[in-house]
């Protein structure tokens, strides 16, 4: 009885958070029927794609995360150009829709496409959230390695960032790797990181699923008080904030602690609750672990029959989720962005050397041209130069012809002088003559 009023009780504040939940989906519809075709219209058709996955309905999600991812691919900038980082957000919100769906191969296309985008815009916050949804694919997998990996670099991203919000998804992760893989101690050291960081930062989903994740350890220590108190705090949050699929979630948890508390009534409510609500919002590998905790209790409480028809659908969902050609599409995918990844890195590697390449080019190109102008700059003083020193040598030679005809003619006023002079001198002796032979005439008389 106790577990029946619990359960009413939550019912009743579920109720309050579905109706603030359809306002507000409400209200984002309003605004989009007044949108401009912008970048604004665009996020307004994220967010009330969002809004609609968080309330299950995944169908209408869809319809609206492609009109976001539509439109932003289209001419929404200035200069007609595409909005990628909407294109990026868009893929990422497809690929979250995806994955609570269960169509995995699907999901990692959208997060591979987000992802080199986001690396293209050097968007750390966007490329770690990625690697974050990519590290839960490949978890909820079994590839625990694979999604370490991811995790792990979406971790170290985010502490870089100092994103304590992120931080602490990637720490709840990073404890549900551990679980699967048995290491109890490590899981909750995480989980209780990952909570005290959301309670930091007021993330009620957050603090929901970290408490719902500790109580899966202590469950799997055989705490059960502890594991069921852990449970009904989160699903306190989660119906509170309306997450449907938390609440899903929660109610599966317990069941199966209820079951092994041999308190079978109350397992049965939470079970069928599940069920019903994982199956309305399409969350298959909620649907899977629902059908088992079916199962498992319908064994305990002698009914074989249902026990046998719960088991053969929880078998067809769990393969149905994780067949080998999931698995092959999954590992076909990681490949090939390693693959672009590694072909884009040999592509900006080739760029960077033909870009040294062509700047040492121009660098020999100006020197050449540095050296031909230097060397017209020489040629064009040495031309200068030989014109002087013609120009000089022909004024010297003008100068030597001058003076030559200036001697020339000095000579020849010379020799005129000297000329005179021997016909002065010669007139000189003859009028010495005269007289002295007159002056003897003029005796002899």
């Amino acid at each position: 009885m106790r577990f029946r009023c619990a359960l009413i009780g939550v019912l009743l504040g579920f109720s309050v958070a579905m109706d603030a939940q359809r306002e507000a989906i409400d209200s984002l519809r309003e605004l989009l029927g007044s949108s401009k075709h912008d970048t604004n219209r665009v996020k307004t058709e994220m967010n009330l794609g969002w809004e609609l996955m968080s309330a299950g309905n995944y169908d209408s999600a869809l319809l609206y995360t492609n009109l976001a991812l539509q439109h932003a691919s289209e001419p929404v900038l200035p200069g007609g150009k595409a909005w990628d980082k909407g294109i990026a957000q868009s893929h990422n919100t497809l690929g979250v829709i995806f994955f609570n769906k269960g169509f995995y191969p699907l999901a990692l296309q959208h997060y591979y496409k987000a992802l080199r985008i986001q690396e293209t815009l050097h968007d750390k916050r966007g490329v770690a959230s990625i690697h974050n949804g990519i590290g839960n694919i490949y978890g909820i997998q079994n590839q625990f390695d694979l999604a370490l990996k991811y995790h792990e670099i979406a971790l170290q991203i985010r502490k870089e960032l100092g994103n304590k919000r992120g931080m602490a998804n990637s720490y709840g992760n990073i404890g549900n790797l551990y679980y699967n893989k048995n290491d109890y101690p490590e899981a909750l050291k995480n989980y209780r990181l990952s909570l005290a960081l959301m309670k930091e930062t007021h993330n009620e989903q957050g603090i929901a699923n970290a408490y719902g994740n500790i109580g899966i350890i202590h469950l799997a220590q055989n705490k059960l008080d502890e594991a069921l108190k852990a449970q009904f705090s989160s699903l306190e949050i989660h119906q509170q904030i309306g997450d449907r699929q938390g609440e899903g979630i929660t109610f599966i948890n317990l069941a199966v602690i209820n079951t092994k508390m041999e308190k079978y009534a109350a397992a049965d409510i939470y079970a069928n609750k599940a069920l019903e609500i994982c199956t309305e919002i399409g969350d298959l590998e909620s649907m899977k672990d629902a059908l088992q905790a079916l199962s498992d209790l319908c064994e305990k409480t002698g009914r074989a029959k249902e026990a046998y028809l719960h088991y053969k659908s929880y078998i067809a969902a769990r393969d149905s989720l994780l067949n080998e050609e999931n698995t092959r599409e999954s590992t076909r995918l990681e490949m090939n962005y390693e693959f672009d990844k590694k072909e884009a890195a040999t592509r900006l590697e080739q760029e960077k050397k033909e870009a040294i390449a062509a700047a040492e080019s121009r660098r020999q190109r100006i020197i050449l041209w540095a050296i031909s102008g230097f060397g017209i700059l020489v040629l064009g003083f040495a031309i200068f130069a030989y014109r002087s020193f013609l120009q000089k040598r022909k004024a010297n030679f003008a100068i030597m012809k001058q003076k030559d005809l200036i001697e020339e003619k000095q000579r020849e006023i010379l020799d005129s002088i000297h000329y005179a002079r021997r016909i002065q001198s010669a007139l000189l002796t003859s009028e010495r003559y005269i007289a002295r032979n007159l002056s003897r005439y003029i005796g002899k008389k």
